[in-house]
């Protein structure tokens, strides 16, 4: 495959992972990302965890990821969730932008339905950065600037599940600001959440190129930290439902239209009862 944008990439040719054409977004050249026939990966780092019920705090750049966030915000609310225990961080530059094909809209499947239409925008534009992020992962009110102000003010018996989307890197992940974000620093953070007592599981599904490398030999085996990654510490993660691929986007649209890891783990949500399908088996039905 052809060499995958991220943050060790060429900045002003891979980032955000957009061009603009007539029709909506496309990857730069040299930046091809839809997946060969049959290739899924998940990669998983941690121990087993509980069957999720999460708290879940998102961030995103770019028109697949996007998507993606949206998408795993309306399966939280399908699955009971209420709003004040969702954090959402989104760039929010997508749905409004004059060249979507459908304005105010956000699918994440060819034949999919809008899912943007509810989503809280908790931390946009430059609210989602670094120190944000980790802020509220900590529960740290007054380290948050701007945005909703909400925080993951957890206790010792709750169960919280991250799901971040960007660019990645070797030890490195996007984001829409400067500067990046770090897999040393990210594992003292979640090492500082369960050293304060505020969790009982924490899952962390992560969307990104070499997003393996996050977690690789720095995440520890006994803070209760069961994480995914879409791709080992070498590999390009991939997207899908493409322009040329089957089934291809909507004939308007110029871009993928989401992630194969994400789109993968999101569509076995959409169909299975999340009370019963435990981590290990949506894992095995995904990997595979």
């Amino acid at each position: 495959p052809s060499r995958s944008c991220s943050p060790r990439a060429s900045p002003r040719s891979c980032w955000p992972w957009r061009t603009r054409g007539p029709h909506g977004w496309s990857p730069p050249s040299g930046c091809r990302r839809s997946a060969p026939p049959g290739r899924r990966t998940m990669t998983p780092s941690g121990p087993g965890g509980p069957s999720s019920s999460p708290v879940p705090t998102a961030t995103t750049t770019t028109a697949t990821r996007c998507a993606d966030i949206c998408h795993a915000y309306q399966i939280m609310k399908k699955g009971g969730l209420k709003d004040e225990n969702i954090i959402v961080f989104m760039y929010n530059d997508i749905a409004h932008n004059p060249e979507n094909p459908r304005p105010g809209v956000i699918i994440n499947h060819p034949q999919g339905g809008d899912v943007y239409a509810g989503v809280p925008k908790d931390y946009t534009g430059k609210e989602v950065n670094v120190k944000n992020f980790f802020a509220v992962l900590l529960g740290n009110k007054t380290a948050v600037s701007g945005g909703s102000g909400k925080v993951v003010d957890s206790g010792p018996n709750d169960h919280i599940f991250v799901f971040y989307s960007d660019h990645g890197g070797p030890g490195v992940l996007g984001m829409p600001t400067y500067p990046y974000l770090y897999g040393d620093d990210l594992v003292d953070v979640l090492k500082k959440k369960h050293a304060a007592g505020t969790y009982k599981s924490l899952v962390f599904y992560l969307e990104a190129c070499e997003s393996g490398s996050i977690f690789e030999g720095l995440l520890p085996n006994d803070i209760g930290v069961y994480a995914t990654t879409a791709s080992n510490a070498e590999e390009s993660s991939w997207g899908t439902y493409c322009p040329g691929e089957y089934p291809s986007p909507p004939p308007e649209y110029d871009t993928c239209l989401g992630d194969l890891y994400s789109i993968s783990w999101m569509e076995d949500s959409d169909v299975h009862n999340l009370r019963t399908e435990s981590l290990k088996q949506q894992y095995n039905l995904v990997s595979t």
